[in-house]
């Protein structure tokens, strides 16, 4: 396929949230920043998951990060394609890159707090292991934004960063060179500038 002839050249691969001018916005900002790295890389738009004809996407994307290392950031809804499989509107599979699911947030939250989780709360680093690179420009308790009603679960082991909404739920997650982020770091300031920054760098 064409897109993935693309997708080969480049040097990092973003999967970012549905279209808009959040991923225009997503994609200028990582576009200067592989200007200055410098590196190529390419931003992937996704409405409702990556297609699955014959599963030729899902093998291509394992390909392009499993076998090529190619580092790779998953967005929001693009974090959420990284795991086995979410229940949103049913049951359906992810690409397994990072082991876990993605479950509703309502029935983990106190009653009182709004679903979706919606705006600005601080990022909590695991204690037991080594800040991920792709926060090597943050400090703990800095704040970016959510949008979201589904969360990872059964992660932990490759969870990054939490944010508590009631209970602490899954920021960020990754493995060898597969990162995800729940939260928009296009709309996150300096934050989120930050964060991409040091995806650029890895």
């Amino acid at each position: 396929m064409e897109e993935h002839r693309m997708l080969k050249a480049h040097d990092r691969v973003v999967v970012g949230i549905s279209g808009g001018a959040d991923s225009v916005c997503l994609f200028l900002l990582l576009s200067e920043y592989a200007k200055r790295v410098p590196l190529s890389l390419a931003a992937v738009h996704v409405n409702h998951g990556i297609r699955r004809e014959a599963g030729e996407d899902a093998r291509f994307v394992e390909e392009l990060c499993r076998e090529k290392g190619v580092p790779f950031l998953g967005i929001c809804l693009g974090m959420q394609l990284l795991f086995d499989y979410s229940a949103e509107y049913g049951r359906h599979r992810g690409l397994g890159l990072i082991p876990g699911s993605v479950q509703p947030i309502r029935p983990l939250v106190p009653e009182g707090y709004k679903v979706p989780h919606m705006g600005w709360n601080g990022l909590n680093f695991p204690a037991d292991r080594e800040k991920s690179p792709l926060f090597r420009y943050v400090r703990e308790g800095e704040h970016v934004y959510f949008v979201h009603s589904y969360a990872g679960t059964d992660c932990r082991e490759h969870t990054i960063a939490t944010a508590e909404y009631g209970p602490a739920l899954t920021a960020a997650v990754a493995r060898d060179n597969v990162y995800g982020v729940q939260f928009h770091p296009e709309k996150s300031g300096t934050v989120g500038l930050n964060i991409l920054r040091a995806f650029c760098e890895l």
